[in-house]
């Protein structure tokens, strides 16, 4: 059954029609996504592939679908869904399974009647047999304190955006001009940047890796494993971020496609980046890490991506997330601002040790990429 012929059973009905019946929450049942995506259009104004589904929730590798619908029993038609994207939790070096908040929606004919709070209760039941420890997500700062008050969420941060211009959009001759003498300015400051790492390099604990040699790829790269296994007791609180991770976040996303920019020094990768481009917008930055968290390999590692970028038809270079400090230093020459768009909030299913812990925003590790916006 296509999408389209399903949409045309689900069309939107009378307000009083809807109100007069009563809703019943369930879990996912196969073939319900087809229902789902309609409700998506119908919400959102906008169509989702059912390709996109399927690798975001079906072909998740750390749990089956996790959704709680609100349907009506009458004639099955879901009208709400709380669902979560499962992933793993990397907290102090070991892996715990998590959930993040995602795609929730109500039918506009039937909003204001509990469906958010039942559904989420529904879901948030079956995530504790499962086994799952934290759930979280990024809201918006419109919707977060209806998880806060009512879910227990803890609202614990918002995210930082680091941005650089890579072209200076106008019309006509003055845009030719603009880009001649900013292309220029740029160049300028990369080649500063590499004098000042080598001035660094005298006056902090950080070593310049001068042998290591620029890569890029558009799967995860051989040997990223490794690298993975040194960040990882470095974070507090962070996504687990193995090889497995990575493959069916970036490599088998249906929409976008990915590059993995990394520094190799003898056969280990040192740093490495993971780059999303859109051309007549922005270059960003989903993924850096770097091995021993070194501050200079990392900001080498970012001015060879700046260098490939630098001429194609983008308008700026941009990374969004937040740790306690790491970040700060590498894009210390970029811009910076606070990202109010969205606040992490997160919730802890009986684990008094994990709940100590998610409160302090020092404790966490965010990137752009753990957004579900990629």
């Amino acid at each position: 059954m296509t999408t389209e012929s399903v949409g045309a059973k689900i069309e939107r009905r009378n307000l009083s029609e809807i109100e007069g019946s009563k809703w019943h929450v369930r879990s996912y049942n196969k073939g319900d996504e087809h229902q789902i995506l309609e409700l998506w259009r119908l919400v959102f104004h906008h169509r989702r592939s059912l390709e996109h589904w399927r690798w975001k929730f079906q072909n998740n590798p750390y749990l089956e679908v996790q959704a709680a619908l609100a349907y009506t029993p009458f004639d099955q038609k879901i009208v709400g869904q709380y669902t979560v994207l499962p992933v793993r939790i990397n907290f102090r070096g070991d892996s715990l399974l998590g959930s993040q908040v995602v795609d929730l929606m109500t039918h506009p004919d039937v909003q204001r009647q509990g469906i958010s709070l039942k559904t989420a209760q529904h879901c948030y039941e079956a995530l504790q047999t499962n086994d799952v420890s934290i759930v979280f997500s990024f809201f918006s700062k419109t919707s977060y304190p209806g998880h806060v008050k009512r879910l227990g969420s803890k609202p614990i941060t918002p995210l930082k955006q680091y941005w650089l211009r890579l072209n200076i959009y106008s019309n006509g001759l003055t845009s030719k001009i603009n880009n001649f003498f900013y292309s220029i300015w740029l160049r300028f400051r990369l080649f500063k940047e590499r004098f000042v790492l080598k001035h660094l390099q005298s006056s902090m604990t950080f070593r310049l890796s001068r042998d290591a040699t620029f890569h890029q790829s558009k799967t995860v790269p051989h040997g990223y494993d490794e690298l993975w296994h040194t960040i990882r007791p470095y974070e507090v609180l962070s996504i687990w971020k193995d090889s497995e991770y990575l493959r069916w976040r970036y490599d088998q996303n249906p929409d976008r496609e990915f590059d993995y920019f990394y520094l190799v020094e003898g056969k280990q990768i040192i740093a490495l980046a993971v780059v999303t481009a859109e051309a007549g917008s922005d270059v960003t930055i989903c993924e850096l890490l770097a091995r021993d968290r070194n501050v200079l390999n990392s900001r080498m590692l970012i001015g060879r991506i700046l260098s490939y970028y630098r001429d194609g038809p983008y308008r700026k270079i941009r990374f969004i997330g937040h740790d306690i400090g790491f970040f700060d230093e590498v894009f210390d020459t970029f811009r910076s601002e606070i990202w109010f768009s969205i606040v992490f909030c997160a919730r802890v299913f009986e684990s008094p040790e994990l709940e100590e812990y998610i409160a302090h925003p020092s404790n966490w590790t965010l990137t752009y990429g753990d957004i579900d916006l990629v």
